[in-house]
């Protein structure tokens, strides 16, 4: 195991949040990209698009969740940058807290953390959200 996650891990947080910033970890993450334009895919043209997208993330966390042998319960997110969509109007501190909450939440993406956010990608764009109320650690 990662001894800053075992570090992180043993001291029992609130929230379980992992930036996996390198991918380095050896977990079966799911492809959010991939899985939400397929849940999608028939409700385009919907006006509620934000709805079926918050209950296709709610399925996916559900079907995606997995059990280790070292870290308990976790659910690991790659290709995350759909989430930043703003016509899907994700409210990311929300799923965040709530999935950090009940098991560990591994995010397998490139960004940086400063200011009390996550940057997906870099600090140069818009997509980020608040880790404020969040403990975390980051594996490199």
């Amino acid at each position: 195991m990662n001894s800053n996650l075992s570090s992180y891990l043993s001291k029992n947080p609130k929230y379980r949040l992992v930036f996996d910033l390198s991918s380095s970890l050896e977990v079966e993450s799911v492809d959010v990209g991939t899985y939400l334009a397929d849940a999608l895919q028939t409700k385009a043209q919907k006006a509620n698009l934000n709805m079926y997208a918050s209950d296709a993330i709610r399925k996916m966390i559900r079907q995606h969740t997995h059990e280790h042998p070292e870290y308990g319960r976790y659910v690991a997110l790659c290709n995350i940058g759909i989430l930043f969509e703003p016509a899907l109007s994700f409210n990311l501190e929300t799923i965040v807290e709530q999935t950090a909450k009940d098991e560990l939440l591994i995010i397998q993406a490139k960004g940086g953390i400063a200011n009390e956010r996550f940057y997906f990608l870099s600090q140069q764009n818009n997509y980020s959200f608040s880790l404020k109320n969040l403990t975390y650690t980051i594996v490199e």
